[in-house]
């Protein structure tokens, strides 16, 4: 059981805490490499404009942690509580958020490369202009988060539940959107050149003014939803649709 611990401007190595409690304590500009803390009762954590690099919270409650002006790296917060958090701006390269919650986070203009967001919680969560490529929402609960201006190139949504989400001008170049939930969502002026959103539900999205040059739309369901760019997509694909419709032959 610790509280108080004093790390400020410490170079911290090779740490681990396993179920115990942390009730307090400050990192405030440390360099924290290769820190665990796995099924920890966590209080007021303090990293402000600290290093954080190839560390660990497995579990942990960091809603009242500080974040502020960290510089966090190939980090896994897996299960970890972060909802309401603000790291806007903030660089979080190479993350692992799975299955954490961030109900209400910003992540505005944060720097998010390789993020991965799989089963993640981000209802109501804003990543405006956020630089995300590559990352990951695979099954990720996504209602009514903001992506507005997002640059999400090569991102994969498959599963994911996105309704209502808006993603105004978003760049989705060559994303994965199978079988996603986009229903109402705003995709006004977006990007999604040779973006996959097969069997993807667009009803009464709105794809006005977004560009979906060899977008595939492979069985999506688009009752009420709006584009004006789907001229230069590609439909079904009557070989898919085939194989996907296959079944065995019965037995005699």
């Amino acid at each position: 059981q610790l509280r108080d611990l004093d790390f400020t401007g410490v170079r911290l190595r090779f740490a681990g805490i396993s179920r115990g409690q942390l009730k307090s304590a400050c990192f405030r500009a440390a360099q924290v490499e290769q820190l665990v803390l796995a099924n920890v009762e966590t209080g007021r954590l303090d990293f402000a404009d600290a290093r954080l690099e190839r560390s660990v919270l497995l579990e942990c409650d960091l809603r009242q942690t500080n974040f502020r002006g960290a510089q966090c790296t190939h980090l896994v917060l897996t299960k970890a509580n972060l909802a309401g958090q603000s790291f806007q701006g903030q660089a979080f390269a190479y993350t692992q958020f799975t299955e954490c919650d961030l109900t209400d986070s910003d992540f505005s203009q944060a720097r998010l490369i390789q993020g991965n967001f799989t089963s993640a919680r981000l209802q109501g969560a804003v990543l405006r202009a956020a630089d995300a490529p590559q990352a990951i929402f695979l099954t990720a609960q996504l209602e009514g988060a903001d992506f507005t201006d997002a640059n999400l190139t090569s991102s994969i949504w498959q599963d994911a539940l996105a309704p209502r989400a808006k993603l105004q001008r978003a760049n989705l170049y060559q994303a994965n959107l199978q079988a996603a939930d986009l229903r109402g969502a705003d995709l006004r002026g977006a990007d999604l050149t040779y973006a996959d959103l097969s069997h993807a539900n667009l009803e009464a999205a709105d794809l006005r003014g977004a560009m979906l040059v060899r977008a595939r739309l492979h069985q999506i369901r688009d009752q009420a939803a709006q584009f004006t760019d789907r001229g230069r997509a590609l439909g079904d694909d009557p070989e898919r649709l085939a194989s996907e419709q296959w079944r065995p032959a019965p037995r005699p």
